[in-house]
């Protein structure tokens, strides 16, 4: 079993569906490419400051250490390539089965099975969705459901979906 969620932040206001449609038909097209172009200062600080955040909030929650240097290898480039091109921040619960990644301009959280009961899983991917909406102003996509979700009302419909059981 996995579930995950999309991060994205999206314009508030009017039409925030017709805002949704025109950021996953932008994903499509880019594909692998998440993180184009040289490196943003401001982007970097903003993924640390919500990495912090995520680490305090969430005890189970680790920092994912990444080889650059088999990425270079993987990706055929140089170290320093990969090192700019692979910017993202992977964080990782390994009881829970959850892993958060942090790009420039969207997140991702995923939830697989562990040793953790799944509804229990899911309570915690609800308290990380919540710092990721309110210190990175993300609105959170449910790909299983197919919409936007609202995390002060949504938890028990997607707990069935994620979990099932009554």
């Amino acid at each position: 079993m996995s579930y995950g969620f999309d991060l994205m932040r999206l314009p508030s206001g009017r039409d925030r569906a017709a805002a949704l449609r025109r950021w996953l038909e932008a994903e499509e097209a880019r594909g692998l490419a998440i993180d184009p172009g040289p490196p943003d200062p401001e982007k970097e600080a903003t993924k640390e400051r919500l990495a912090e955040a995520l680490l305090a909030e969430h005890a189970g929650l680790r920092r994912h250490v990444r080889d650059d240097a088999a990425s270079a290898r993987a990706l055929g480039i140089d170290r320093a390539e990969a090192c700019a091109r692979l910017r993202r921040i992977e964080l990782d619960d390994d009881a829970a089965a959850i892993r958060i990644v942090l790009f420039d301009d969207s997140a991702g959280v995923t939830l697989a099975s562990g040793r953790v009961p799944c509804a229990e899983a899911l309570r915690i991917v609800w308290g990380d969705l919540r710092v990721l909406e309110r210190m990175g102003g993300f609105a959170t996509y449910d790909p299983q459901a197919g919409r936007l979700l609202d995390l002060a009302a949504d938890l028990e419909a997607v707990r069935h979906l994620a979990c099932g059981g009554p």
